[in-house]
Protein backbone atom coordinates (compact mmCIF):
# COMPACT_ATOMS: atom_id res chain seq x y z
CA UNK A 1 0.00 0.00 0.00
CA UNK A 2 2.97 2.36 0.79
CA UNK A 3 4.72 1.77 -1.88
CA UNK A 4 1.80 2.42 -4.38
CA UNK A 5 1.34 5.78 -3.16
CA UNK A 6 4.94 6.86 -3.07
CA UNK A 7 5.23 6.80 -6.59
CA UNK A 8 1.72 8.78 -6.77
CA UNK A 9 3.70 11.41 -4.30
CA UNK A 10 6.71 11.32 -6.55
CA UNK A 11 4.89 11.58 -9.64
CA UNK A 12 2.76 14.71 -8.64
CA UNK A 13 5.72 16.47 -7.02
CA UNK A 14 8.25 16.00 -10.08
CA UNK A 15 4.92 18.30 -11.99
CA UNK A 16 5.77 21.13 -9.91
CA UNK A 17 8.35 22.86 -12.29
CA UNK A 18 9.33 25.64 -9.65
CA UNK A 19 11.19 23.51 -7.26
CA UNK A 20 14.61 24.51 -7.53
CA UNK A 21 16.92 21.06 -7.47
CA UNK A 22 14.20 19.08 -6.37
CA UNK A 23 15.55 15.90 -4.86
CA UNK A 24 12.87 13.50 -3.97
CA UNK A 25 13.81 10.11 -2.37
CA UNK A 26 12.61 6.75 -0.35
CA UNK A 27 13.41 6.40 3.19
CA UNK A 28 13.49 3.35 5.45
CA UNK A 29 12.81 4.79 8.62
CA UNK A 30 9.44 3.56 9.52
CA UNK A 31 6.91 5.77 9.90
CA UNK A 32 9.03 8.23 7.28
CA UNK A 33 8.60 6.76 3.60
CA UNK A 34 9.55 9.68 1.75
CA UNK A 35 12.21 12.94 1.71
CA UNK A 36 11.87 16.06 -0.44
CA UNK A 37 14.73 18.26 -0.95
CA UNK A 38 14.44 21.50 -2.76
CA UNK A 39 16.09 24.78 -1.27
CA UNK A 40 14.69 25.99 1.27
CA UNK A 41 12.84 23.24 2.00
CA UNK A 42 13.04 19.81 3.47
CA UNK A 43 9.94 17.75 3.93
CA UNK A 44 9.43 14.20 5.09
CA UNK A 45 6.35 12.32 4.46
CA UNK A 46 5.52 9.67 7.06
CA UNK A 47 1.97 7.32 6.82
CA UNK A 48 -0.06 7.07 10.12
CA UNK A 49 -1.05 3.32 11.00
CA UNK A 50 -3.51 2.20 13.76
CA UNK A 51 -2.16 4.29 16.56
CA UNK A 52 -1.88 7.98 14.85
CA UNK A 53 -0.85 9.14 18.61
CA UNK A 54 2.17 7.20 18.56
CA UNK A 55 2.90 7.43 14.90
CA UNK A 56 3.32 10.97 15.08
CA UNK A 57 5.09 10.80 18.50
CA UNK A 58 7.45 7.91 16.84
CA UNK A 59 7.80 10.01 12.83
CA UNK A 60 8.40 13.00 15.03
CA UNK A 61 11.77 10.97 16.68
CA UNK A 62 12.73 9.53 13.89
CA UNK A 63 12.69 13.17 11.28
CA UNK A 64 15.20 14.72 14.36
CA UNK A 65 17.04 11.37 14.11
CA UNK A 66 17.54 12.14 10.28
CA UNK A 67 18.46 15.57 10.58
CA UNK A 68 21.03 14.83 13.38
CA UNK A 69 23.10 13.04 10.45
CA UNK A 70 22.87 16.13 8.41
CA UNK A 71 23.11 18.86 11.12
CA UNK A 72 25.42 21.67 9.20
CA UNK A 73 24.13 20.50 5.59
CA UNK A 74 20.54 21.26 6.31
CA UNK A 75 21.56 24.50 9.00
CA UNK A 76 19.78 26.73 6.45
CA UNK A 77 16.45 24.85 5.50
CA UNK A 78 13.29 25.12 6.43
CA UNK A 79 12.15 21.54 7.79
CA UNK A 80 8.15 20.48 7.41
CA UNK A 81 6.67 16.87 8.66
CA UNK A 82 3.88 16.05 6.56
CA UNK A 83 1.83 13.34 8.04
CA UNK A 84 -0.49 11.22 5.32
CA UNK A 85 -3.81 9.34 6.25
CA UNK A 86 -3.48 6.47 4.00
CA UNK A 87 -6.88 5.67 1.92
CA UNK A 88 -9.61 3.19 3.37
CA UNK A 89 -7.64 3.41 7.00
CA UNK A 90 -9.65 5.48 9.21
CA UNK A 91 -9.55 9.11 10.04
CA UNK A 92 -7.47 10.38 12.92
CA UNK A 93 -9.42 12.53 15.92
CA UNK A 94 -9.59 16.12 14.73
CA UNK A 95 -8.60 17.10 18.33
CA UNK A 96 -5.06 15.43 17.43
CA UNK A 97 -5.42 16.84 13.84
CA UNK A 98 -5.16 20.17 15.54
CA UNK A 99 -2.86 18.98 17.54
CA UNK A 100 -0.27 18.27 15.32
CA UNK A 101 -0.59 21.58 12.93
CA UNK A 102 -0.31 23.66 15.65
CA UNK A 103 3.11 22.10 17.58
CA UNK A 104 5.52 24.34 16.34
CA UNK A 105 8.41 22.30 18.03
CA UNK A 106 11.61 21.41 15.53
CA UNK A 107 9.36 21.62 12.52
CA UNK A 108 6.63 22.95 10.76
CA UNK A 109 3.41 20.06 10.33
CA UNK A 110 1.02 18.92 8.02
CA UNK A 111 -1.60 16.55 7.58
CA UNK A 112 -3.21 15.41 4.24
CA UNK A 113 -5.68 12.68 3.29
CA UNK A 114 -4.97 10.72 0.61
CA UNK A 115 -8.47 9.50 0.52
CA UNK A 116 -9.22 12.76 -0.97
CA UNK A 117 -7.60 13.81 -4.16
CA UNK A 118 -3.89 14.12 -4.14
CA UNK A 119 -3.29 17.06 -6.34
CA UNK A 120 -5.91 19.26 -3.65
CA UNK A 121 -4.29 17.78 -0.97
CA UNK A 122 -0.52 18.47 -2.07
CA UNK A 123 -1.73 22.20 -3.14
CA UNK A 124 -2.67 22.62 0.43
CA UNK A 125 1.02 22.25 1.62
CA UNK A 126 2.57 25.54 1.69
CA UNK A 127 6.12 24.95 0.64
CA UNK A 128 4.88 24.11 -2.49
CA UNK A 129 5.05 26.55 -5.30
CA UNK A 130 1.69 27.74 -5.92
CA UNK A 131 0.21 26.64 -9.39
CA UNK A 132 -2.66 28.53 -10.50
CA UNK A 133 -3.74 25.93 -13.29
CA UNK A 134 -3.77 23.80 -10.09
CA UNK A 135 -5.58 25.84 -7.49
CA UNK A 136 -8.37 27.34 -9.79
CA UNK A 137 -8.87 24.71 -12.03
CA UNK A 138 -12.35 23.22 -10.19
CA UNK A 139 -15.82 22.48 -11.04
CA UNK A 140 -18.14 25.43 -11.48
CA UNK A 141 -20.27 26.73 -8.70
CA UNK A 142 -23.82 27.26 -9.62
CA UNK A 143 -24.01 30.85 -9.71
CA UNK A 144 -20.74 30.64 -12.19
CA UNK A 145 -22.73 28.36 -14.60
CA UNK A 146 -25.52 31.17 -14.23
CA UNK A 147 -23.56 33.84 -14.93
CA UNK A 148 -21.59 32.25 -18.15
CA UNK A 149 -25.06 31.87 -19.49
CA UNK A 150 -25.33 35.86 -19.23
CA UNK A 151 -26.98 36.40 -15.79
CA UNK A 152 -26.20 38.97 -13.40
CA UNK A 153 -23.74 38.56 -11.05
CA UNK A 154 -26.54 39.26 -8.15
CA UNK A 155 -29.66 37.37 -9.80
CA UNK A 156 -27.06 34.34 -10.41
CA UNK A 157 -26.49 34.88 -6.41
CA UNK A 158 -29.62 34.94 -5.34
CA UNK A 159 -30.74 31.66 -7.46
CA UNK A 160 -27.92 30.26 -6.42
CA UNK A 161 -28.37 30.78 -2.76
CA UNK A 162 -30.85 29.25 -0.41
CA UNK A 163 -32.62 31.84 1.23
CA UNK A 164 -30.63 34.51 0.26
CA UNK A 165 -33.51 36.83 -1.47
CA UNK A 166 -37.64 35.62 -1.85
CA UNK A 167 -38.88 35.23 -4.95
CA UNK A 168 -41.39 37.65 -5.00
CA UNK A 169 -38.75 39.87 -4.54
CA UNK A 170 -36.51 38.92 -6.92
CA UNK A 171 -39.45 38.93 -9.78
CA UNK A 172 -40.22 42.47 -8.61
CA UNK A 173 -36.10 43.96 -8.80
CA UNK A 174 -36.23 42.24 -12.32
CA UNK A 175 -39.30 43.69 -13.70
CA UNK A 176 -37.91 47.15 -12.16
CA UNK A 177 -34.61 46.43 -13.44
CA UNK A 178 -32.31 45.98 -11.03
CA UNK A 179 -30.88 42.87 -11.56
CA UNK A 180 -29.87 43.24 -15.56
CA UNK A 181 -32.02 41.64 -18.51
CA UNK A 182 -32.39 38.12 -17.31
CA UNK A 183 -31.79 36.14 -20.51
CA UNK A 184 -30.18 33.15 -20.91
CA UNK A 185 -27.43 33.15 -23.64
CA UNK A 186 -26.92 29.60 -25.69
CA UNK A 187 -23.38 30.93 -26.15
CA UNK A 188 -20.99 30.78 -22.93
CA UNK A 189 -19.72 34.36 -21.87
CA UNK A 190 -16.31 33.80 -20.34
CA UNK A 191 -16.23 35.19 -17.05
CA UNK A 192 -13.19 33.26 -15.35
CA UNK A 193 -9.62 33.10 -16.42
CA UNK A 194 -7.04 30.37 -14.47
CA UNK A 195 -4.90 33.39 -13.14
CA UNK A 196 -7.24 35.69 -11.26
CA UNK A 197 -7.68 38.94 -12.70
CA UNK A 198 -5.81 41.58 -11.10
CA UNK A 199 -5.35 44.82 -12.42
CA UNK A 200 -2.19 44.95 -14.33
CA UNK A 201 -1.04 47.86 -12.44
CA UNK A 202 -2.50 46.98 -8.53
CA UNK A 203 -3.69 50.61 -7.41
CA UNK A 204 -1.82 51.59 -3.92
CA UNK A 205 -3.62 51.81 -0.55
CA UNK A 206 -2.37 53.66 1.62
CA UNK A 207 -4.50 54.32 5.63
CA UNK A 208 -4.35 57.75 6.96
CA UNK A 209 -6.51 57.36 10.22
CA UNK A 210 -7.81 54.55 12.49
CA UNK A 211 -10.12 55.03 14.60
CA UNK A 212 -10.96 51.85 17.52
CA UNK A 213 -13.74 51.73 19.53
CA UNK A 214 -13.93 49.46 22.71
CA UNK A 215 -12.55 46.48 20.50
CA UNK A 216 -9.40 44.32 22.54
CA UNK A 217 -7.41 46.09 24.69
CA UNK A 218 -9.22 49.71 23.36
CA UNK A 219 -11.73 50.77 25.44
CA UNK A 220 -14.38 53.84 24.57
CA UNK A 221 -13.06 55.62 21.61
CA UNK A 222 -9.61 56.32 19.97
CA UNK A 223 -8.29 58.15 17.09
CA UNK A 224 -4.85 57.40 15.65
CA UNK A 225 -3.33 59.54 13.21
CA UNK A 226 -1.14 57.50 10.01
CA UNK A 227 -0.42 60.17 7.84
CA UNK A 228 3.31 59.16 7.77
CA UNK A 229 5.54 57.12 5.74
CA UNK A 230 6.71 55.11 8.60
CA UNK A 231 4.80 54.29 11.83
CA UNK A 232 6.36 53.08 14.85
CA UNK A 233 4.25 51.36 17.29
CA UNK A 234 6.06 51.19 21.04
CA UNK A 235 5.24 50.31 24.77
CA UNK A 236 4.96 47.28 27.30
CA UNK A 237 3.23 44.14 26.30
CA UNK A 238 -0.33 44.71 26.86
CA UNK A 239 -0.81 48.46 26.15
CA UNK A 240 -2.50 47.13 22.62
CA UNK A 241 0.13 46.94 19.93
CA UNK A 242 -0.94 43.77 18.61
CA UNK A 243 -5.04 45.21 19.01
CA UNK A 244 -4.02 47.51 16.72
CA UNK A 245 -3.10 45.23 14.01
CA UNK A 246 -6.07 43.20 15.27
CA UNK A 247 -8.28 46.28 14.58
CA UNK A 248 -6.64 46.49 10.57
CA UNK A 249 -7.31 43.11 10.11
CA UNK A 250 -11.03 42.76 11.56
CA UNK A 251 -11.91 45.83 9.52
CA UNK A 252 -10.81 45.10 6.41
CA UNK A 253 -11.98 41.34 6.17
CA UNK A 254 -14.20 40.56 9.51
CA UNK A 255 -12.07 38.40 11.36
CA UNK A 256 -8.86 37.92 12.94
CA UNK A 257 -6.54 34.92 12.38
CA UNK A 258 -4.70 34.42 15.47
CA UNK A 259 -8.04 34.80 17.14
CA UNK A 260 -10.38 32.82 15.23
CA UNK A 261 -7.81 29.18 15.64
CA UNK A 262 -8.35 29.93 19.07
CA UNK A 263 -11.83 30.25 19.65
CA UNK A 264 -11.91 27.27 16.77
CA UNK A 265 -13.77 29.04 14.36
CA UNK A 266 -16.62 29.58 16.70
CA UNK A 267 -17.74 33.49 15.69
CA UNK A 268 -19.70 34.11 18.53
CA UNK A 269 -16.59 33.07 21.07
CA UNK A 270 -14.59 35.14 18.67
CA UNK A 271 -16.89 38.67 19.22
CA UNK A 272 -17.22 37.66 22.75
CA UNK A 273 -13.12 38.23 22.73
CA UNK A 274 -12.96 40.91 20.25
CA UNK A 275 -15.08 43.19 22.23
CA UNK A 276 -13.90 44.78 25.29
CA UNK A 277 -14.90 43.92 28.66
CA UNK A 278 -15.99 47.13 29.82
CA UNK A 279 -18.55 47.50 26.31
CA UNK A 280 -22.05 46.36 26.70
CA UNK A 281 -23.52 46.25 23.17
CA UNK A 282 -21.42 44.67 20.22
CA UNK A 283 -22.34 47.59 17.97
CA UNK A 284 -20.54 50.22 20.29
CA UNK A 285 -17.20 47.79 19.37
CA UNK A 286 -16.30 49.17 16.06
CA UNK A 287 -13.35 50.26 13.83
CA UNK A 288 -13.40 53.28 11.00
CA UNK A 289 -10.41 52.88 8.71
CA UNK A 290 -9.88 56.02 6.24
CA UNK A 291 -7.10 56.43 3.51
CA UNK A 292 -6.22 56.75 0.31
CA UNK A 293 -6.46 54.47 -3.23
CA UNK A 294 -5.09 55.88 -5.86
CA UNK A 295 -5.88 58.93 -6.11
CA UNK A 296 -9.66 58.65 -4.20
CA UNK A 297 -10.15 58.98 -0.50
CA UNK A 298 -12.11 55.94 0.86
CA UNK A 299 -13.48 54.92 4.49
CA UNK A 300 -14.42 51.89 5.76
CA UNK A 301 -16.20 50.81 8.91
CA UNK A 302 -17.38 47.76 10.45
CA UNK A 303 -18.71 46.97 13.97
CA UNK A 304 -18.99 43.98 15.85
CA UNK A 305 -22.32 43.12 15.68
CA UNK A 306 -22.73 42.92 11.79
CA UNK A 307 -19.30 41.15 11.50
CA UNK A 308 -19.80 39.94 7.85
CA UNK A 309 -21.13 43.62 6.76
CA UNK A 310 -19.45 46.40 6.67
CA UNK A 311 -19.44 50.07 4.76
CA UNK A 312 -17.53 51.49 2.01
CA UNK A 313 -18.11 55.40 1.72
CA UNK A 314 -21.31 54.77 3.43
CA UNK A 315 -22.46 51.86 1.02
CA UNK A 316 -23.22 48.75 3.41
CA UNK A 317 -20.72 46.10 1.59
CA UNK A 318 -20.35 41.77 2.62
CA UNK A 319 -16.83 41.16 3.18
CA UNK A 320 -15.74 40.01 -0.04
CA UNK A 321 -16.77 43.30 -1.45
CA UNK A 322 -14.30 45.45 0.32
CA UNK A 323 -12.04 42.80 -0.21
CA UNK A 324 -12.01 43.08 -3.62
CA UNK A 325 -11.84 46.70 -3.66
CA UNK A 326 -8.70 46.99 -1.49
CA UNK A 327 -6.66 44.24 -3.42
CA UNK A 328 -7.95 44.98 -6.94
CA UNK A 329 -8.91 40.84 -7.34
CA UNK A 330 -12.44 40.49 -8.86
CA UNK A 331 -12.43 37.31 -9.20
CA UNK A 332 -16.18 36.50 -8.80
CA UNK A 333 -15.86 33.12 -8.27
CA UNK A 334 -13.16 33.06 -5.51
CA UNK A 335 -14.32 32.11 -2.12
CA UNK A 336 -14.18 34.92 0.85
CA UNK A 337 -12.26 32.52 2.65
CA UNK A 338 -9.17 31.77 0.11
CA UNK A 339 -9.67 35.97 -0.71
CA UNK A 340 -9.02 36.34 2.96
CA UNK A 341 -5.63 34.15 3.04
CA UNK A 342 -4.51 35.64 -0.56
CA UNK A 343 -5.31 39.38 1.19
CA UNK A 344 -3.02 38.24 4.37
CA UNK A 345 -0.59 36.57 2.59
CA UNK A 346 -0.37 39.76 0.15
CA UNK A 347 -1.28 43.18 2.11
CA UNK A 348 -1.33 42.26 5.49
CA UNK A 349 2.22 40.98 6.74
CA UNK A 350 1.11 40.50 10.59
CA UNK A 351 2.36 38.80 13.24
CA UNK A 352 1.01 34.98 11.86
CA UNK A 353 3.03 35.40 9.12
CA UNK A 354 6.31 36.16 10.41
CA UNK A 355 8.20 33.48 8.07
CA UNK A 356 7.87 36.12 5.18
CA UNK A 357 9.76 38.45 6.27
CA UNK A 358 12.45 36.67 8.53
CA UNK A 359 15.14 38.06 6.70
CA UNK A 360 14.45 41.56 7.92
CA UNK A 361 16.04 40.89 11.63
CA UNK A 362 18.77 38.77 9.89
CA UNK A 363 19.92 40.56 7.20
CA UNK A 364 17.65 43.88 6.96
CA UNK A 365 16.25 42.93 3.11
CA UNK A 366 13.49 40.97 1.89
CA UNK A 367 15.01 38.71 -0.91
CA UNK A 368 13.67 38.50 -4.61
CA UNK A 369 12.55 35.29 -4.14
CA UNK A 370 10.17 36.12 -1.06
CA UNK A 371 8.66 39.31 -3.13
Amino acid sequence: MISEFVEKIKNKLEDFKNLKNLQIETIDMSPLFLQVISYPEIAVFAAFNGHPHKTYEEALRKFQELYSKYPVEWLDYDLSLVLCILPNRSPIPEELRIKIVQDGYFCRKFVIDLNEDIDKQLTSLPFLPLSFGKIFKKSLSAQTFLMEHGLNTKLAKYLSTPHKRRANKILEECLNGLLGNPKWEKQKVKILNNVPPLSPHPTSVRLKKIIISNFRAYTKQHVCDLDADLIILYGRNGLGKSSFFDAIEFACTGRVASLERKTKGDIRRLKKVLKHWDCRDFKDAYIILEGIKGKESYKIERNLEEENFGSLNGVKKERKEILSYLTDCNLSDLRIERLVHLFRATHFFGQEYQPLTENVHKESVISGEEI
